[in-house]
């Protein structure tokens, strides 16, 4: 059959319609809902709510919030959906923000997604005042943040978080902070002190010889006994300190360590400040020490000493240790890394005496470093994108030994790094009495847990209940969902006993990358 003209228009219409349909239908969804202060639950006027797209981040739209805290977007295509509050005065907030996790928001059928609430997070600050012993404002002090772990979960066991100079009138301010218990510590040096490395000269010099001990809130210069400083949400809290000071100190080396340059390093809550007050060394002569904890290194080869120093004299080195001067190279099994840099971290283990991470980043597959100290350390490597190599063995001397971890003693030593980039996906839905449930802590956990804590993978619930966990390493796992969880210490196989028997068990072979999408959802466990 010939068609006409108009026949031709007709059908042309009714299959653009047809075409359509789908995607208009695919463009009726909404996110709606209502901006809160998180400590009171009272409504946000004018935040500013941000809808992302979650597979490139993209921005969809932008809005805000009216008088009532409210808003609504629309027309929204089916998928997932990042949605993100800020307001001055409060921290930028993700739904269902848990630390590092959030939940996605998905459009799609049978979702119920236009009455949400997003709890905006009321930032605190931390302000003071640094003064001298007369009460005058020491200017051009630096002072230092730390953030204390809310619990054992965490990788490190304090996290440094800023440092600031203070103004001629001795004050600083740390704005935009999250609640937590936190700690000051504060280098300074007098701005009337003369330094020598020799405290034999004259008396009008010595008196000026004087020097700032490191202070931590409040008062001390012990980090044993510094205090903490908790912070609540919207909390304005005030922090001063005042510095003494003190006469400096004078060392002398033991003869022939002068071979190689003394450091006399003094570290807080296990991170080093390079650039702070370092003392002055001449030959085996050193001055313008503060009292303290320090780790002293020197020689050729180097030795390092934990020593505490309180009065002027020779330092002993009976005792110390001779660092650890360590070459090695990758064993990469799998796709070649990016050109990208590698990088591959020491974490100290408990006895480790307070020692902070250590990192190198390997060139062509080989790495060396001569200042590593000895002890006990567990490594991890990751890629120039932040992904995670699974270190399956170390190999030292002939022999090879499973898992990450390193005992290292004094002196050289060679080792190889077998390992492979974790890379193969999990998907599932995470569900409670049939219903997916948002914000949930998602857990993957290794069988050898403490062999392997580095292959344990967690993500949080999107609000279909939907999970992603991505990077996972070839093995045997448990796999559990539970609510409330993100206070739970997982990394200690104790506080997951009572979650494992219910959970899910989860074989991830190795090869080729892959997504392995589970067949039935998790059951959602009470904290």
């Amino acid at each position: 059959m010939i068609l006409s003209p108009s026949h031709h228009r007709c059908l042309l219409a009714f299959a653009l319609v047809l075409a359509c349909a789908p995607l208009a239908l695919a463009q009726n969804g909404a996110i709606a809902g209502v901006a809160v202060n998180a400590t009171s639950d009272q409504p946000l006027a004018h935040a500013a709510i941000e809808l992302l797209l979650q597979s490139d981040r993209s921005t969809v739209a932008t809005q805000w919030t009216g008088d009532d805290g409210r808003f609504r977007f629309e027309h929204l295509a089916d998928g997932k959906y990042e949605l993100v509050g800020t307001r001055n005065g409060f921290l930028r907030t993700d739904y269902e923000q848990h630390g590092d996790f959030s939940s996605a928001v998905v459009v799609g059928a049978d979702q119920s997604t236009d009455a949400l609430t997003l709890r905006l997070r009321p930032e605190a600050t931390l302000r003071g005042t640094v003064i001298g012993e007369a009460g005058e404002p020491v200017e051009a002090a630096t002072v230092t943040l730390f953030r204390r772990p809310a619990s054992e979960q965490d990788t490190d066991k304090i996290l440094r978080m800023a440092s600031r100079k203070t103004d001629d009138t001795g004050s600083y301010e740390f704005a935009h902070l999250e609640p937590g218990a936190y700690s000051l510590v504060v280098n300074a040096e007098p701005w009337f002190a003369l330094h020598s490395t020799r405290d034999d000269g004259p008396a009008t010099l010595r008196a000026l010889d004087l020097v700032y001990p490191r202070t931590y809130f409040d008062g001390v210069t012990d980090e044993a006994q510094a205090a903490a400083i908790p912070l609540e949400s919207g909390e304005q809290a005030r922090a001063d300190l005042r510095l003494a000071a003190v006469p400096a100190l004078h060392l002398k080396l033991p003869p022939g360590t002068s071979e190689g340059p003394p450091a006399l390093r003094q570290t807080s809550f296990g991170f080093y400040f390079p650039d702070e007050n370092a003392p002055l060394t001449r030959g085996d002569q050193v001055g313008a020490v503060a009292p303290g904890h320090y780790l002293l290194s020197t020689g050729n080869p180097a030795r390092q000493i934990a020593v505490t120093l309180s009065t002027s004299g020779a330092i002993e080195l009976a005792g110390a240790e001779p660092l650890v001067e360590l070459s090695g190279k990758l064993d990469l099994i799998g796709p070649p890394p990016p050109r990208q840099y590698l990088q591959l971290t020491f974490y100290p283990e408990h006895d480790n005496n307070g020692q902070q991470p250590y990192w190198v980043v390997p060139r062509d597959g080989k790495f060396h470093t001569a200042d590593l100290q000895a002890g006990r350390w567990r490594l991890e490597l990751v890629n120039g994108y932040g992904h995670a190599y699974s270190i399956d063995s170390i190999e030292s001397q002939g022999k090879r030994t499973p898992g990450n971890r390193l005992a290292l003693a004094g002196g050289k030593a060679e080792i190889t790094l077998h390992a492979r980039l974790a890379e193969q996906n999990i998907e599932g839905f995470a569900r409670k009495a049939g219903h997916g449930v948002a914000g949930a802590m998602i857990l993957l956990v290794p069988d050898d847990l403490t062999q392997h804590p580095q292959q344990a993978r967690r993500d949080q619930s999107d609000s279909d209940g939907s999970f992603s966990l991505r990077e996972v390493a070839a093995g045997r796992y448990t796999l559990v969902a539970i609510e409330d969880g993100w206070s739970l210490d997982w990394r200690q196989p104790d506080a997951l006993a009572r979650y494992l028997p219910a959970g899910q068990r989860v074989t991830v072979q190795g090869g080729p990358q892959q997504t392995l999408h589970l067949p039935d959802p998790v059951m959602v466990q009470p904290r």
